[in-house]
């Protein structure tokens, strides 16, 4: 069952919004005209998935390799490597939580299937993490 979306569109006075009524498929084109396809090509994406999928093993594998390396040895828990361990975590929340999110957004740009919800929260936690290694970045640059 199609859902019957109105869209009023001017293009030569955006305050008469009367002019044009699109619905249907009209509206389907008219999105498609002004922002592209709803995905990227298969030639694009499928190198671009696959590069991303090595990322996220190589850099969480690596990240957590760090990781315990610095929490299993007590002599390796100095200052810089209590920041490096922080960048760390920060990195894999990035590789677990963001990179998932981003490959999606190729396969499907729009429309956004989950909410307004969800995409406040994937832009909060987005923008939290890279705080996150930002702010570790000027600490450690500081203690330095």
């Amino acid at each position: 069952m199609e859902e019957n979306v109105t869209l009023y569109w001017d293009p030569g006075n955006f305050t008469n919004q009367t002019d044009h009524v699109l619905q249907g498929e009209d509206l389907k084109n008219f999105i498609a005209e002004i922002l592209g396809d709803s995905r990227l090509q298969l030639k694009t994406l499928i190198p671009l998935t696959t590069i991303y999928l090595l990322f996220m093993v190589v850099g969480v594998f690596g990240n957590l390799a760090t990781c315990l390396v610095i929490l299993n040895n007590e002599y390796m828990r100095t200052a810089t490597n209590v920041y490096l361990l922080n960048l760390a975590i920060a990195d894999i929340a990035t590789l677990v939580i963001m990179m998932p999110g981003e490959l999606y957004l190729m396969w499907q740009q729009y429309p956004w299937p989950f909410g307004e919800l969800a995409c406040d929260i994937k832009i909060t936690v987005t923008e939290g993490v890279i705080y996150a290694s930002i702010l570790t970045i000027v600490a450690f640059t500081i203690e330095r």
